[in-house]
């Protein structure tokens, strides 16, 4: 009997574990990247920018507790964090050095943000984050341009 409950715990994990938030907890490595470039155009970002994000690889660590979530990305061309609780207006600094407003919700198992400009000269965004089995799925959209971002799991944060 304790082996059938074990076994159906396990399988509910794995079919629900991606619609929680702790399921984006860990360590993630960028493996695909489809029109990330026309995406970074779209927002304005000069080619010398563009050229030197378009070739690193980050990696991205994910810590959720709560209602707040930290995002640390790092590469060898920046490292760049945000914090931020769900539902909340924050302030923050993009990869580029833009100053945006963005607004994070979890909705269905996907964390999406939409980021609004601080300056006129800058442009809306929204990006979808969901996990996938061991992926991390990263869809960017900056008004008729669409990107995607795949992370690989490096490692995983167990309770």
């Amino acid at each position: 009997m304790c082996f059938w409950i074990a076994i159906f715990l396990a399988a509910s994990s794995i079919c629900v574990g991606a619609n929680v938030p702790s399921a984006f907890d860990g360590g993630w490595q960028l493996i695909e990247s489809k029109n990330f470039d026309a995406y970074m155009k779209e927002l304005g970002i000069g080619i010398l920018a563009r050229t030197a994000i378009e070739n690193v690889n980050p990696s991205l660590a994910v810590s959720v507790a709560g209602n707040t979530w930290k995002l640390y990305y790092t590469s060898f061309y920046k490292n760049y964090w945000i914090e931020f609780e769900l539902n909340k207006e924050v302030e923050h600094e993009t990869f580029d050095g833009r100053w945006m407003k963005s607004i994070f919700s979890f909705i269905n198992g996907k964390l999406i943000q939409k980021e609004s400009p601080i300056s006129h000269k800058d442009k809306s965004s929204k990006i979808v984050r969901y996990v996938d089995g061991d992926r991390l799925i990263v869809l960017l959209k900056c008004g008729t341009v669409e990107a995607k971002r795949v992370y690989q799991r490096t490692y995983a944060i167990l309770d």
